[in-house]
């Protein structure tokens, strides 16, 4: 099977399994950039060696851990289900995504956030949204909720 045909059968599996359009244009790119690195060799003729191969060499030049997922994606699905090869896919894993973790405010930031709020139900608002246990968040809730009845927030 020649690689236009290859990607003659993509378009079609991938319109069959009803998938987005984005995804079809990605699955297109991810092959015409492997095609491009191998210098038009036949699909068929490549397996998990090859694709180890290129996706450490996505790595090399720096990109991210998504695009590489991407990329494997793209490949698992080509050559799964349109070459119809069973592929080892402990040869070719996805990468873990980095996650940054949130940032916590410290307790003179949380001050400073309640000082610029006016308005006496945004507060309580935000005091139940961040659940913080601090006195100060306490008393504005406990406040809100003597002065202006209509505006406490009830579990």
């Amino acid at each position: 099977m020649t690689n236009d045909e290859v990607i003659q059968k993509v378009k079609e599996e991938v319109r069959l399994r009803g998938l987005s359009a984005d995804t079809e244009a990605e699955y297109l790119k991810s092959i015409r950039v492997l095609l491009d690195y191998y210098d038009n060799r036949l699909l068929c003729e490549m397996a998990e060696p090859e694709i180890r191969e290129f996706l450490l060499h996505l790595l090399e030049i720096g990109r991210s851990s998504g695009t590489v997922n991407i990329y494997n994606s793209a490949f698992r699905f080509v050559f799964g289900a349109v070459l119809e090869k069973n592929l080892n896919y402990q040869m070719i894993p996805c990468r873990r995504i980095h996650r940054e973790l949130p940032v916590i405010m410290s307790k003179a930031e949380i001050v400073m956030f309640f000082s610029v709020i006016d308005n006496l139900r945004d507060r309580g608002t935000e005091c139940r949204h961040l659940q913080q246990p601090e006195r100060h968040v306490q008393s504005h809730v406990s406040l809100c909720c003597r002065n202006h009845p209509r505006a406490c927030l009830r579990p």
